[in-house]
Order: C-alpha cells, then sequence, then structure tokens
C-alpha cells in the first residue's frame, strides 16, 4: 500500500497530481498546514493529521486525527506512524524538504528511521527526490535502468548525493555512474558522497550495513526499478 503525505513547505503540486491522475496512491494524509497545499491543488485528502497550529483552524470534509501542540513527535512523524497503521508499506513525502532547515533535516532522519521499519520511502521535492537505503533489509538497493542525462532537467542534474545517517556505512557498493565503487565504508562525517553523475548506464547501489540517503534529480525517480 503506498500512502502519499502532504507538509505544508514547496508542494510539488504537479508531480503530486500527475502520480495522483495515475492513481498511485492508495491514501493521502494531509499533514497540519499540508491540507492547504491539497485543497489548493484541487485534490482531496483522506486524512488530516496533526495539531493544526500551522494551520490555525480543524479542517472538515475528512477523517481528522487531532494530537495536542504539546508532543514529543512532529506531525509529520505521527502521520508516518499513522499510514504505517493503516497498512502503508510505501510512504511518497511531499511539502516537507524545504523552508526551514530544521524541519527538513527532521524529515531526512524520518526517512532513515521508517526505512529502518521495513517500509520504503521517496521525498519529493521542487526538482529533487530523496530515497533511504538500509543494510540487510528489503530496501538496501537503488536500481535505475539506463537513461540520458539530459533528460534530466533542474540544479540537481545530473547528480546523485549520498549521504550516511547515524553510524558509518560499511559495504557500500556503486555502479554505472562516474564514480564507482566496490565494498567501501563511508563516513557519517564526510562530503565524500556528494555529486557523483549519471553516466547513461544503469545504476545499482547497494549497502551492506549502515544507513544511506540518496538525493538525485525528480526526473530520475521514473527510473527506479
Amino acid at each position: 500500500m503506498r500512502a502519499a503525505l502532504v507538509g505544508a513547505v514547496d508542494f510539488n503540486a504537479k508531480d503530486f497530481a500527475a502520480r495522483h491522475a495515475a492513481r498511485a496512491f492508495d491514501c493521502i494524509i494531509a499533514v497540519d498546514a499540508g491540507w492547504l497545499s491539497c485543497t489548493d491543488a484541487g485534490i482531496s485528502a483522506d486524512y488530516a493529521l496533526g495539531d493544526f497550529d500551522s494551520l490555525g483552524y480543524v479542517p472538515t470534509g475528512c477523517e481528522i486525527v487531532q494530537f495536542p501542540h504539546v508532543k514529543d513527535e512532529s506531525d509529520m512523524e505521527l502521520a508516518c506512524n499513522y499510514a504505517i497503521q493503516l497498512g502503508a508499506d510505501e510512504l511518497f513525502i511531499y511539502g516537507a524538504f524545504a523552508a526551514r532547515l530544521d524541519h527538513t533535516f527532521a524529515n531526512i532522519a524520518l526517512l532513515a528511521k521508517f526505512a529502518q521499519e521495513g517500509c520504503k520511502m521517496v521525498g519529493v521535492g521542487s526538482d529533487f527526490a530523496i530515497c533511504a537505503l538500509v543494510g540487510n533489509t528489503s530496501v538496501s538497493l537503488l536500481q535505475l535502468s539506463a537513461f540520458d542525462p539530459a533528460n534530466l532537467q533542474g540544479s540537481y542534474a545530473p547528480y546523485l548525493s549520498l549521504f550516511t545517517v547515524g553510524a558509518d556505512v560499511a559495504g557500500l557498493s556503486i555502479e554505472g555512474m562516474a564514480y564507482s565503487a566496490h565494498d567501501i565504508s563511508l563516513p557519517a562525517a564526510t562530503s565524500r558522497g556528494l555529486s557523483n553523475e549519471f553516466i547513461g548506464e544503469p545504476v545499482c547501489i547497494s549497502v551492506r550495513e549502515g544507513v544511506v540517503i540518496a538525493i538525485f534529480p525528480l526526473a530520475a525517480l521514473e527510473y527506479i526499478q
């Protein structure tokens, strides 16, 4: 089951609408002021979840899941938990990776957290996508079919960057990119994984141990196998 979670900042309405039209999502959860992002795009959410302090009111017209303002988890984390409780094993997160850096950092951490719990996690930004790769799980591999890098647009093209979350990564292998690697370590505090390049070959990235965040052009998401 694939769920879309919609936050409040830099919502990529074009990508969301295209996937929604293709019936890519089994349910849509508006996260607090993400309700406005959905309504402005003319898309009805199945659930509205949060403390609604950012929205300023409790919406109507769908199932409401309300939490108190004072809590340990962010609304986005609670929304991820709720989607998984509904049966989702794949989460697409929109409107969560821009504006305030602290919120962006927290949401990237959530990609890693829930990927470690066995959920496929995809973050969608204005012209980029983010995936979490976890060692020793079913989501440890990122494979992309061959495509022409010239088809990629935006400031992230034609790059793919890999960053470690938490402890150092062991057994990282990269095939089909300008800079290949086999069974290397990637420390948590390094810029080494920045700006590898697509070269038109099939790509395979795997990790044996640890958590890696992959950031790449949004258009490349369509080539993931």
